[in-house]
Formats: C-alpha cells, structure tokens, sequence
C-alpha cells in the first residue's frame, strides 16, 4: 500500500509541475514573448542554375540580386511573390533591358507593388521566375524567400 501511495503523490506532484509548465509557455506564445517567427532564419533560395546572392523587403517592395551559373543569357520576363494559397503579393513584369541576366553574372531586380505584410514581420513566399532562355523558349522556375519586412 505506500509503494502505491508514494508512486500515486509522485505523479500528481509532477503532474502539476508539468501542466504549471505548459500553462506558462502557452501564455507566453499568447503574448508574444516566445515568438517562432524571431528564430526563422532569413534565406532565399533559387532552383539549380540560378542563386539569391542578396534580398531585402520593406512594406511596399522587395529587391532580389539574381545570380545566373546557366551557360547562357537569359531574360527575365516576370517575377512574382506567392504567399499562402498562392496569393500573389508582389508582381512586375520585367522588358528585354531591364530583365537581361547575362550568363556568370548578377542582376538586381525590384519588384513593387507589394502589400499585405507589416513592418517587423517574417514574411514567407514562393518566388516564381519566368524567363526566355537563348532558344526562345518561356520557362517558370521557383524558389523560396522568407525575409524580415523592413
């Protein structure tokens, strides 16, 4: 019988230390003292044969440095970012000058106007490219950004 009662005070007393526990960090996400979103590292990500070597985003527009490795010049016709359920967020399309990304080098690209996200916030997106490589043909590549809104 004391083994019993001593293994029964033994899970009540941590049992109530748990729950203590947990009731502290759901009231501490409800406030926003722990918040996920702070540890989310900030990347952006392209498919093979292109590369985000730098980004930023404020609340109206959001600037990508594209990188081509492809064997060949291309242009970029469009660049847009999808958010959740593939609401576009920002969206320009792009002419022959200044979407040129000659083969082995770098362009910036700013694409405005962009909405929805408030200043402070991670925001997570699909970056969809679409380009015309030296055959003329369109193609869509996809990447990932997720950036601090500045």
């Amino acid at each position: 019988m004391r083994r019993a009662q001593a293994a029964m005070e033994f899970m009540l007393t941590y049992g109530w230390a748990v729950l203590l526990v947990l009731v502290a960090i759901a009231v501490m996400l409800y406030f926003g003292i722990l918040n996920a979103e702070r540890l989310v590292p900030e990347r952006c990500t392209m498919p093979q044969g292109f590369a985000c070597t730098n980004f930023k985003a404020n609340t109206t527009a959001v600037t990508l440095v594209i990188s081509n490795s492809l064997p060949e010049d291309v242009i970029v016709n469009r660049i847009r970012l999808l958010g959740p359920k593939d609401e576009v967020w920002c969206s320009t399309d792009f002419d022959n000058q200044t979407g040129w990304l000659p083969e082995h080098a770098e362009t910036r690209f700013d694409i405005t106007p962009c909405s929805k996200e408030k200043q402070g916030r991670k925001f997570k997106s699909i970056v969809s490219m679409t380009y015309v490589d030296e055959d003329g043909l369109d193609r869509t590549r996809e990447g990932e950004l997720v950036v601090q809104i500045d």
